[in-house]
């Protein structure tokens, strides 16, 4: 059970942590000893648990943001960060869905928000990598559901490969709805992994429609497999966290963005 420090619990903690190491880059532990008003044994002991699950780099007195753009978070972990932000994003890309479409969707921690939101919606048809999904779907007003196969990431639950690939190959859709590692306006859409770009990619090709959602977060990152330009996108769903010049840059590339 997470412990109950100074009118907050650690994992609450934890997210705010890393919410000012997203913002500062880097902390010590006399700043963060100073803004939770705890002991430095126990934000040690928060940075170590941090660390372990792949959310920062420690140094000797504080902590640096890890680059993560370029590792794979659990879904878990994912789904812990930006919380708010994610469940905008996902009610703004449900509203512009209709019943009776078919959808691609990507595994992802927004994703898994929609499919909560998609459940007011009928006679859909969905295609997606993630068993998260399907079963948040499945047997709801009429959805038809239909996973990809392929291997499953334990990372992130998500199946990617060959299989998914073919699997998807036969198929069309009116819309396409992803999730991206991070996203750098000179170049376009990055993930972590390759195959998961190929998935990604093939979904893009397969749709009338392309909507990607992801937190402002992923704006300014590279990572390491690059998905897709932003010719290949239609709109991006993002919060308001993105800044001024980073939102001109990209709808000037011709990528509407709906910021919530």
């Amino acid at each position: 059970m997470e412990s109950y420090v100074s009118g907050i619990f650690a994992e609450e903690r934890r997210n705010e942590i890393f919410e000012l190491l997203r913002k500062n880059k880097r902390i010590t532990i006399t700043e963060l000893t100073e803004q939770f008003q705890i002991g430095s044994a126990t934000i040690r002991r928060d940075l170590a648990k941090m660390e372990q699950n792949g959310l920062i780099t420690r140094t000797h007195g504080g902590a640096i943001e890890r680059e993560s753009a370029y590792y794979e978070l659990s879904l878990n972990l994912r789904g812990n960060q930006n919380q708010n932000a994610k469940l905008g994003i996902a009610k703004a890309a449900s509203g512009l869905i209709y019943s009776g479409e078919v959808l691609m969707i990507y595994g992802g921690s927004t994703t898994q928000i929609l499919a909560e939101q998609l459940k007011t919606k009928k006679n859909l048809k969905v295609l997606t990598n993630s068993a998260g999904i399907a079963f948040t779907l499945l047997g709801i007003n009429n959805n038809v559901v239909m996973l990809t196969g392929g291997e499953m990431k334990v990372e992130t639950g998500v199946m990617v490969g060959p299989m998914a690939i073919q699997a998807i190959s036969q198929y069309r859709a009116d819309r396409a709805i992803l999730g991206m590692s991070s996203i750098f306006c000179d170049e376009g859409f990055f993930t972590v992994s390759p195959h998961e770009a190929e998935l990604k990619r093939k979904m893009i090709q397969l749709s009338s429609d392309v909507t990607i959602v992801v937190d402002s977060s992923k704006f300014g990152r590279k990572s390491f497999s690059l998905v897709c330009g932003f010719s290949e996108v239609n709109r991006i769903i993002t919060d308001s966290g993105i800044d001024e010049e980073t939102l001109a840059n990209i709808k000037s590339a011709g990528v509407e963005v709906i910021v919530v």
